[in-house]
């Protein structure tokens, strides 16, 4: 397809290659992506302008790949599948998204097999919720560490006094032992 372009461009007097006008179109896709990434971020005086923004906009804005279709070739090209399958899929989801807000019981995926799923009105799947980490006040966290602190305190006076009884008991068996041996001798 690129080569075609390239052809077309060189009737108006530009001569470029197929895998130029390729390049070129890809520097356009990142390009945009970065300066809307940007430009959604900021406000005011830090905003990005681009050199062909409305055009651009008017490719890029509905979907977050542009995959350019053959329309101009005489002979039959072969579509690369990955591109027919995320262009399905993509159109998969927006009917299921269409039919749920209708509160339909069936499915039409549309694939090859075209397998229909039945939907329980009764019980709904749970949707795929992500997960959001927040983050505990400093105050409870700073609560939570004193508290295991003291319970670690407390556990070593527990291992200290205990470790004291044993020592008054082998410190008894010991006096016991000299007496006992004095005695007998």
């Amino acid at each position: 397809m690129f080569v075609k372009i390239a052809e077309d461009m060189q009737t108006f007097g530009y001569t470029y290659s197929g895998e130029q006008v390729k390049n070129r179109w890809r520097c356009f896709e990142k390009s945009y992506k970065t300066y809307m990434q940007h430009n959604n971020k900021l406000r005011g005086r830090e905003r990005r302008t681009l050199e062909f923004e409305e055009q651009l906009h008017g490719i890029f804005h509905k979907e977050p790949q542009f995959y350019p279709e053959v329309v101009t070739s005489s002979d039959k090209t072969r579509v690369n599948p990955a591109v027919a399958i995320s262009v399905s899929t993509k159109s998969e989801r927006r009917i299921r998204s269409e039919s749920a807000k209708l509160s339909d019981s069936r499915i039409n995926h549309g694939r090859a097999s075209s397998s229909t799923v039945t939907v329980d009105p009764d019980n709904p799947s749970p949707a795929n919720k992500k997960t959001r980490y927040t983050y505990k006040a400093t105050s409870t966290v700073l609560e939570g560490i004193r508290v295991e602190m003291k319970l670690k305190n407390d556990l070593k006076e527990k291992q200290v006094e205990l470790q004291k009884k044993h020592n008054e008991l082998l410190e008894k068996k010991l006096t016991l032992l000299e007496k006992h041996t004095k005695t007998s001798y």
